[in-house]
């Protein structure tokens, strides 16, 4: 789990790698130890859910049987 984490924080622009910053080979990221947060990680945390939520709330709606 923690290295798709990585994996996907990495691809996200949430994580860079602590000495080779954004172009972290793809292997990397089977050491989470060496990625940090970036700016946008602590913005990303902060923004609004509720756009997100109306359309989980939709595929709900429409997916039941």
């Amino acid at each position: 789990f923690a290295t798709a984490h990585t994996l996907a924080g990495l691809l996200g622009g949430l994580l860079t790698h602590q000495t080779l910053g954004g172009k972290a080979p793809t292997e990397e990221v089977f050491f989470p130890d060496r990625f940090v947060r970036t700016p946008e990680y602590d913005a990303w945390l902060k923004s609004e859910t509720e756009p997100y939520d109306a359309l989980e709330r939709e595929r709900q709606k429409r997916t039941k049987p």
